[in-house]
């Protein structure tokens, strides 16, 4: 199911979590850099995350992405429909981690803070 800002449900089981966490993700338009970086394209995944259980509920983004360097074919001005589903694995790896740092209160590096996301490698 896609909500009004595009984001899909993702059904994601992860082991050790205390809390319970409604999770969606968004492939977003390829840019050509991030803010401060311009000029290496990439293309940008959104994860929205909130926590629907706890005293402490927490609720915000994590934005990864893949730069033109681990594309499939780095020469296409384009990234291709494969090089959006490496990027769709690597954060499904990822992913499990980074909610197991905000379950124990920190803060993981693609927590949108800055805008800059974390970006992945094959």
């Amino acid at each position: 199911m896609i909500d009004d800002y595009g984001f899909e449900r993702l059904a994601l089981e992860v082991d050790g979590l205390t809390h319970e966490y409604e999770v969606r993700w968004k492939l977003l338009p390829p840019t050509e850099g991030p803010p401060g970086y311009p000029g290496e394209p990439f293309i940008p995944l959104a994860v929205s995350f909130a926590m629907k259980s706890g005293e402490r509920r927490r609720q915000g983004h994590l934005d990864y992405a893949l730069s033109r360097s681990f594309w499939a074919e780095q020469h296409p001005p384009t990234p291709t429909e494969e090089d959006g589903e490496t990027l769709r694995r690597l954060v499904l790896e990822r992913l499990s981690h980074d909610l197991g740092v905000i379950d124990a209160g920190g803060d993981p590096e693609a927590l949108r803070a800055n805008r800059v996301p974390n970006f992945l490698r094959p």
